[in-house]
């Protein structure tokens, strides 16, 4: 049942029961089981419980958001608490870890309206400043859209309890060039979106399985009404710009890989693309997310130990200055795309200095 959502996020009942050959009452008493309860209401942790979930690719550019991701050098417990705490209440966070390595602190990232890395910046040349950071190291921009991996269950052997996967030999297999097509970000969905349109986006990042009743019971009791006939027609517009796809991503206690980590470095461009290439043709079975712009390659990987030492010894005679940080998981927060960040007269998410600066810094004085 794992491999048939993760082949088909969105797929029915009767798809999976039909695809698995498993029974339609089976199928939803599993499903039951398996999908386990709601996630928090902005914080996308897996709770216990919930051995998988579905979430859509969001396209940050169609809305008028853009990626901006930095490691933040933190030497104190008590520092590393008080940023967290400010990236909780900030508008645009996206994810936050602890991170050891090259630098011990935080790996941050946001979702920040096009045009406002200026006022990051100045975030955390302020938090510098208070002597909260040691310093931050910024990440490229994206210049091409990431390509995204997803823990793939085919490869995990259950007598051994561990994945079979020959690294070698993926390296040397050949790129099959028809397969390498990676999404554009494109669209402009600011035309038309308006913040219930936001509502659903955030609903639906909690859970997007969930029946378009539930979304919009949940919406109801948020205070957001909308109409079952409204609600269709504007998620399907949301779904045809909004969302790039949908990913299953699984607990990754279940399969025990929880290392987490991010490897950075320069390359030849010529290399890093192909294996970007690689990536997109043939997707290894784990969860990682990689860019690519130009000589430069930022890659997240969470996978098991063993594998683990295989790619950083692999990668290390490919890349130059090479930078290993290692996640804890378990202090990592994903949060939902925020609704009161959006403007629904002018169409737009919120800019000022007040918002994406001074506020968030007094929630730590």
């Amino acid at each position: 049942m794992l491999v048939a959502i993760q082949e088909e996020p969105l797929a029915t009942i009767d798809q999976l029961a039909e695809k698995t050959g498993i029974s339609k009452p089976t199928v939803a008493k599993r499903l039951k089981l398996l999908e386990g309860n709601l996630p928090k209401e902005r914080v996308g942790n897996h709770p216990e419980g919930r051995y998988f979930t579905v979430t859509p690719k969001i396209n940050n550019k169609a809305i008028g958001l853009e990626y901006f991701g930095v490691i933040c050098e933190i030497s104190k417990a008590g520092d590393i608490k008080r940023i967290e705490k400010l990236v909780d209440v900030h508008p645009y966070t996206q994810y936050r870890a602890r991170c050891f390595g090259k630098q011990n602190g935080l790996f941050l990232q946001f979702r920040i309206p096009a045009g406002t890395k200026p006022l990051l910046i100045e975030l955390l040349d302020e938090l510098q400043n208070m002597n909260y950071l040691g310093g931050y190291t910024q990440l490229p921009p994206e210049k091409e859209p990431p390509v995204y991996t997803t823990l793939s269950i085919k490869g995990w052997n259950p007598t051994k309890m561990s994945w079979d996967f020959d690294w070698d030999r993926w390296l040397e297999s050949k790129i099959r060039k028809r397969d390498v097509i990676i999404e554009k970000q494109k669209g402009n969905a600011l035309e038309w979106i308006m913040k219930k349109d936001v509502h659903i986006i955030h609903e639906v990042m909690g859970g997007a399985r969930r029946k378009n009743l539930e979304i919009i019971q949940a919406l109801n009791r948020k205070g957001v009404d909308i109409t079952p006939q409204t609600f269709s027609r504007r998620y399907k517009m949301i779904q045809q710009e909004c969302f790039n796809g949908y990913r299953t991503n699984f607990d990754p206690t279940i399969f025990d890989v929880y290392n987490s980590v991010i490897i950075t470095g320069n390359g030849d461009r010529k290399c890093l693309r192909n294996l970007r290439d690689r990536l997109v043709s043939n997707p290894i079975p784990f969860a990682s997310t990689l860019r690519v712009s130009d000589d430069h390659l930022f890659w997240y990987l969470r996978l098991q130990s063993l594998h683990l030492s295989n790619v950083l010894a692999r990668l290390h005679g490919a890349l130059d200055d090479m930078s290993v940080y290692v996640l804890d998981y378990s202090s990592s927060l994903a949060y939902y795309v925020w609704p009161e960040a959006f403007d629904g007269e002018q169409r737009r998410w919120k800019t000022g200095h007040a918002f994406i600066v001074d506020e968030p810094l007094n929630a730590i004085k």
